[in-house]
């Protein structure tokens, strides 16, 4: 039988960096999700990435915090995309060998000015969560690892992640609130179930930055027993905070109610999407 030492060799060699367009991003030979689409030479997700070129569109200096940021298929493009106009890009990622290949894939591609990479949790609340350790050559949906053991069980017997929470280790937990971030212009929230503890975290934040548009992953109704979370979720945006919310499949829209940017119409037939910029 290998030793540990043996198996991380084997991996080692299972390393590489793979081309999309003008980026690379550094990737494993595993089954992870995310990985097998850019390793296909695609991006992960680019309605997001084409949603944000438009909300980000003719801001000076621009700043773009990703909450759950996995390995930069987001962060990254985003960042190159506004590299040229000295803006700037948080990226928050709570599993540890998860952020050491985001901070890979900025280096990678001559962006460490302009991409921030922080190893933090983000929540309600200070203090330490344990988060599961998952292999980065094995797990087939690394970045559906959420935070919240509950949602893990609920994701197993979908059989869309199976996270088997052999290992953890502790990370620091932080609210946005208490952290030093500038005023942002567009904030993306990928934290499989826990949005809703984020944007309660970060209520002083939003309202220093002026409410800036938010995009959210919130999960369909086959996570029945998430759908009152989802609900409590889309109140405390709407009622509490004041956003307008447009659904996309999975991806919610919030845009506030002072400074909506775009009536979105989405053409049901062929599933295009339509951006009409307001005055």
């Amino acid at each position: 039988m290998e030793n540990n030492l043996e198996q991380q060799n084997k991996h080692s060699l299972n390393v590489k960096l793979y081309p999309v367009e003008n980026l690379q991003f550094l990737l494993t030979a595993g089954p992870d999700l995310i990985s097998t689409q850019i390793k296909k030479g695609q991006y992960w997700d680019q309605l997001i990435l084409v949603l944000s070129e438009h909300f980000l569109k003719d801001i000076d200096h621009p700043i773009f915090i990703d909450i759950g940021a996995n390995l930069g298929a987001i962060s990254i493009p985003i960042a190159k995309h506004i590299q040229p106009r000295q803006g700037i890009v948080h990226s928050f990622e709570a599993q540890r060998a998860v952020f050491y290949q985001l901070c890979g894939n900025i280096f990678a591609n001559h962006l460490t000015q302009t991409c921030h990479a922080h190893h933090l949790a983000i929540g309600n609340k200070q203090g330490t969560i344990q988060v599961p350790i998952l292999d980065l050559h094995t797990d087939i949906n690394v970045g559906a690892l959420s935070l919240d053991a509950e949602i893990r069980a609920e994701q197993s017997e979908h059989q869309f992640a199976h996270h088997h929470d052999k290992k953890y280790e502790s990370v620091d937990l932080q609210k946005i609130d208490h952290l030093t971030l500038p005023s942002a212009d567009l904030i993306k929230i990928d934290v499989e179930g826990m949005e809703l503890d984020v944007i309660k975290g970060a209520k002083k934040w939003l309202k220093y930055s002026n409410y800036p548009p938010i995009f959210l992953e919130v999960w369909g109704d086959y996570m029945k027993k998430q759908k009152t979370k989802k609900e409590k979720l889309i109140k405390y945006l709407t009622t509490n905070l004041g956003y307008e919310l447009f659904f996309i499949d999975e991806l919610c829209i919030a845009q506030h109610v002072t400074r909506k940017k775009y009536n979105i119409i989405l053409n049901d037939q062929n599933r295009q999407i339509y951006l009409e910029k307001l005055a």
